[in-house]
């Protein structure tokens, strides 16, 4: 939540006109309303107590006009101020009054559909507290004034700090501020503790207790007291400006809903390098800036349920590495953090985790939960003390009148003793006159001895009267004793009733921590069984990936090892087509031969001339027939196919047997030939032996490549392609050569 009023003027500028609606700060409408209702009972008190008449506590309807219409322009009511004419029985109202025509004629008209248009900011409430705070420093600020320690705060930081204190003062059960205002001592202690830490007074910190004792009365502290406290006792060697500061970091705190903030180190989450930055959290969202005066913005983490924190342990650790580390799980990224000890690293976890709890509740408010939950708190403890002094009153009015009914039995009985006594004493003197009587009358011995004996008789009844009187005293005595000790019981059994309560509070604490410890135990357990879940669901995964590769291995593993077969068969079927080509040219080369071997009776044959057969190297070697029967063997292999094996074969065989049956004999070759002369024979013989080392480097370039083919034809289909085109070559050159 962004800090409203930045860098305002230290002037005082009445706040009029219709409030901004800015989305900064804003949030749910509801909640707002409430805020609105809450505190503004507060921040009215102020104005009643500056403006009010010292007789009758009232204020002058005309003086309120401003302040009401600000709540109704709030509220997007025109001319609220006019509901004050309604009352036309006076022109003054107090208080409670004014708290009641608020809540009937404008905070209860507003309903859940203008709730949502009016978008309620916490920037639309502060221009109420603004208007309340102008008409209250205004006129305390005067000279015949009685709050003068005012000027020696800044205007900004007493604003910001009596907005703090009417946000933590107390309250009852329903909302209504205690009047007159005050905070409490724990809150004021807490504040001035914060005041402190902000402005690096440690020394201080030793003297806040006895500064509150000096200042408060009771429990309580007005908003006069606790500023002159601050003024005189804590801020003597601060600057305007570092005031200011603490001042603001108070108002974001409680106001703004900040839970935490300080200085933390962060892991970059692409680039792993650790840099300082300030860290302030709130229910919403933790940001982080560059340095502590929060100008230089960051990056913003927004918080959800899905977010997780952990801590890193620091086992295992390089040396020289940061220690106190713990990361915060986001659905977008992880952030990784480390504190300067333990104590700074379980706060901010605790911190996290209790925001990441809240912030699906958007009506929740950290301080403002924090300070109802210390006042409650509070409440309680003042009515438990009521009680026990309501108890204590009763028990000792109930033994004062036990002590009075046995006073008053005691003097009942004392009185009843001393009349007994008398009418006695009575008795004995009539006794004795009559004694002196019958002494008179009996002159005799055994009249005196009779009379004696009676005496005695009478004596011994008076004994046995003052013994049962003794008697009685003692039972008095005895019961007194009895009373004292059952008052003694009755104390000592309310002592150990409190010494019962105190080890029942003990126990109930001891039990919730237990507790606690072991919901946390529950949580650690199930996030480890969650890791352990998805650790084996990753493992699994892990092995159904390596499956599956292994089978597309498998299957490429079979289709390597059938083109390796396809490639063997058209390598065997190359190599076989070689032997066939070799049987070809030796035959070629054997009908060569015969054809030079010279006749009987001739130098050597002459061959015929046959013109067009004419090669670049000369005349061919071979007749039109010979080509002919060659043709019509390439007919026949290509006709067949798969049967050209053993057609070539065959055709070898005729093509031998024809050559040989088709040999001239010279006669015949002097007939069919035409005479040559000795120049076209040199030229022959030139020419076959040119073409003889032309034939066998062709033959053996061709047994070569066949070779290279085959030693090839293992690795890939392309060397099978590769041989059957060698092949193809060796035949053509063969065909070429004929």
């Amino acid at each position: 939540m962004s800090v409203l009023y930045r860098g305002w003027s230290t002037q005082i500028m009445p706040v009029l006109g219709r409030p901004s609606k800015r989305s900064s700060g804003g949030k749910h409408p509801r909640q707002t309303m409430e805020r609105l209702r809450e505190d503004t009972r507060k921040s009215v008190w102020y104005v009643f107590d500056t403006l009010s008449n010292i007789s009758t506590g009232k204020v002058m309807k005309s003086q309120l006009k401003v302040l009401t219409s600000t709540i109704g322009l709030v509220l997007s009511m025109d001319k609220a101020e006019e509901i004050l004419s309604k009352e036309n029985s006076t022109n003054d109202l107090s208080y409670l009054e004014f708290i009641k025509i608020l809540e009937e004629e404008l905070f209860s008209k507003v309903d859940n559909a203008t709730l949502e248009k009016l978008n309620l900011t916490d920037n639309d409430l502060e221009e109420v507290h603004r208007n309340c705070w102008v008409l209250y420093f205004k006129v305390k600020k005067e000279p015949k004034g009685s709050m003068e320690n005012l000027k020696a705060l800044p205007e900004e930081a007493c604003y910001k700090l009596w907005r703090v204190y009417n946000f933590l003062s107390e309250e009852d059960e329903s909302g209504m501020p205690l009047l007159p205002v005050k905070i409490h001592v724990d809150e004021a202690k807490h504040v001035i503790e914060t005041f402190v830490g902000s402005t690096g007074q440690v020394t201080l910190l030793a003297k806040i207790d006895d500064a509150i004792h000096s200042y408060s009365l009771q429990d309580g502290m007005s908003f006069q007291t606790f500023e002159t406290m601050i003024v005189n006792r804590f801020t003597s060697d601060l600057t305007d400006l570092a005031i200011k500061q603490a001042t603001k970091e108070l108002f974001q705190q409680y106001i703004s809903d900040t839970i935490i903030k300080g200085m933390l180190c962060k892991r970059g989450y692409q680039v792993k390098n650790w840099k300082d930055r300030w860290m302030v959290l709130n229910t919403r969202q933790l940001t982080y800036y560059t340095a502590s005066d929060e100008r230089e913005r960051k990056g913003d983490v927004q918080l959800d349920q899905d977010c997780k924190v952990e801590v890193i342990p620091d086992a295992g650790v390089k040396s020289g590495s940061r220690q106190n580390r713990f990361v915060l799980k986001t659905p977008a990224k992880p952030y990784e953090m480390s504190a300067h000890d333990i104590k700074t690293r379980n706060d901010w976890m605790t911190a996290l985790q209790k925001a990441i709890d809240k912030c699906s509740n958007e009506n929740y408010h950290f301080h403002r939960i924090e300070a109802k939950e210390r006042q409650k708190v509070r409440r309680e403890g003042r009515r438990q003390k009521e009680e026990e002094e309501r108890r204590r009153r009763e028990e000792e009015e109930s033994l004062q009148k036990m002590k009075d009914l046995l006073k008053t039995k005691q003097e009942e009985e004392e009185q009843q003793r001393l009349l007994h006594l008398a009418e006695l004493e009575k008795s004995r003197l009539k006794l004795e006159e009559e004694e002196r009587q019958s002494l008179q009358h009996v002159k005799e011995l055994e009249t005196a001895r009779l009379n004696q004996l009676d005496l005695e008789a009478r004596l011994h009844a008076e004994e046995a009267l003052r013994k049962q009187e003794q008697q009685r005293l003692r039972e008095l005595e005895e019961i007194k004793k009895q009373l004292e000790r059952l008052l003694e019981e009755e104390r000592q059994a309310k002592r150990d009733e409190e010494i019962v309560r105190a080890l029942q509070a003990r126990l109930l604490d001891e039990e919730m921590e237990k507790r606690e410890e072991l919901e946390t135990l529950r949580r650690e357990q199930e996030q480890l069984l969650k890791q352990e879940i998805s650790r084996r669901e990753g493992l699994e995964e892990h092995q159904n990936e390596q499956a599956r590769k292994l089978q597309e291995a498998a299957e490429t593993l079979q289709k390597l090892e059938a083109q390796r077969r396809a490639a063997e068969q058209d390598l065997t079927e190359a190599s076989v087509k070689l032997q066939e080509a070799e049987k070809e040219r030796v035959k070629l080369q054997h009908k060569v031969t015969l054809w030079k071997t010279p006749t009987v009776g001739l130098a050597r044959p002459i061959p015929p001339r046959v013109g067009n057969l004419t090669t670049h190297r000369g005349r061919g070697a071979f007749c039109e027939d010979d080509f002919r029967k060659l043709n019509k063997d390439e007919k026949s292999i290509d006709e067949t196919g798969s049967d050209v094996k053993e057609e070539e074969k065959t055709d070898t065989s005729t093509d031998i047997t024809k050559d040989t049956s088709d040999l001239l004999t010279p006669t015949e070759i002097n007939e069919k030939t035409e005479p040559t002369t000795e120049v076209d024979i040199e030229q022959d013989n030139k020419n076959d032996e040119k073409s003889k080392p032309e034939q066998e480097s062709v033959t053996s370039e061709a047994i070569k490549e066949t070779e290279q083919a085959e030693n090839k034809a293992t690795d890939s289909p392309i060397a099978t392609e590769k041989c059957e085109d060698l092949k193809s070559e060796f035949v053509e050159s063969t065909i070429d050569h004929q």
